[in-house]
C-alpha cells in the first residue's frame, strides 16, 4: 500500500468511523501531499532488511560498526544459509519483533565467527560458555547484553537444532547493577500525556501506556489491526487483541 493511501485510510478510520474530535483538525492532506515510499529496509515496513547493530544509531563510528555487523551476518548467511533461514522461520512463527529477529541473527553470526565460522551443530556448551565469557572479559559488555546473547543462542539450539541439553557451564557473568524501577503514578502519567500537544504523539503515548505496546509495535501498527480491534470479537494477532482492551491514558 502506498503511503498516501495509508494516510487516506487512517483519515477514513478516525474521521468517519471512530469520529475522534482531534481527527477533524489533523492535517491529513499535508501528510498525503508529502507522502513518499519508504525504503525497502525501513524497520516499519520490512522484515527482510539487512541487520544493524542493535540499540545503536548515528555517528560515524556506529555506522562503521553497523556495516561490520552487516558483512558478518551476510557471511554467515552465505556459509550457513539453512541455519539462517530456519532461525528466521522460528522467530516469525512466534511473532517476535523484527529487532529480535535481527538481534538473534547477529548473535549467532558473532558466535560462529568467534569459533572460526564452524558449523554451530558441532559446538557444545563449552563453546557457548567460552563465547559468553569472552564478551565479559574482552568486550566488557553489560549483564543485559550478555543475557541477550545467551537467550539468542539458547533459542537457536533449542528451536532450530532441537538440542534441549545445551547450556553454558560455570558461566562467569557480568555484574548486574542494582537499580530500582521507576513507576509513574496515574496522576504523573496523566500530566505527561497532557504535555503531548500533537494528536499523533498523544495517541502513540496513550497506546504505549494503555496497551503496554513497545515503541516499534506501536510504530508498526496497521489499519487492519485497528479495524479488527474495534469491530471484531476475535483477533488475528496478539497486538490487535491488546489494542482492543487498551485505554489511551490513565483512568
Amino acid at each position: 500500500m502506498a503511503i498516501g493511501q495509508l494516510v487516506r485510510a487512517l483519515q477514513i478510520l478516525f474521521v468517519d468511523m471512530v469520529r475522534l474530535p482531534w481527527a477533524t483538525e489533523f492535517p491529513w492532506q499535508g501528510w498525503i501531499d508529502s507522502a513518499r515510499e519508504l525504503e525497502s529496509n525501513h524497520p516499519t515496513v520490512a522484515r527482510d532488511a539487512e541487520s544493524t547493530e542493535p540499540g545503536e544509531q548515528g555517528g560515524r563510528e556506529t555506522r562503521g560498526r553497523s556495516r561490520d555487523v552487516d558483512r558478518l551476518v551476510t557471511r554467515f548467511k552465505q556459509q550457513h544459509p539453512r541455519y539462517a533461514e530456519r532461525l528466521v522461520a522460528e522467530v516469525r512463527v512466534r511473532q517476535y519483533s523484527i529487532r529480535t529477529e535481527r538481534s538473534y541473527l547477529e548473535w549467532l553470526a558473532r558466535f560462529t565467527q568467534h569459533h572460526g565460522m564452524r558449523d554451530p551443530a558441532e559446538l557444545d556448551g563449552a563453546a557457548l560458555t567460552a563465547f559468553l565469557e569472552h564478551l565479559v572479559v574482552k568486550r566488557l559488555v553489560s549483564a543485559s547484553t550478555q543475557s541477550q546473547a545467551l537467550n539468542a543462542l539458547v533459542f537457536f539450539y533449542k528451536r532450530v537444532l532441537k538440542n534441549e541439553g545445551i547450556r553454558a557451564r560455570r558461566l562467569r557473568r557480568s555484574k548486574k547493577p542494582r537499580r530500582l524501577p521507576v513507576v509513574l503514578t496515574r496522576q504523573e502519567v496523566a500530566a505527561l500525556l497532557a504535555r503531548l500537544d500533537h494528536p499523533v504523539s498523544w495517541l502513540m503515548g496513550g497506546l504505549l501506556y494503555g496497551c503496554g505496546l513497545r515503541l516499534m509495535e506501536c510504530v508498526r501498527l496497521r489499519v487492519q489491526m485497528w479495524i479488527s480491534a474495534i469491530s471484531a470479537s476475535s483477533f488475528a494477532t496478539p497486538r490487535a487483541a491488546r489494542i482492543a482492551s487498551c485505554r489511551c491514558g490513565p483512568a
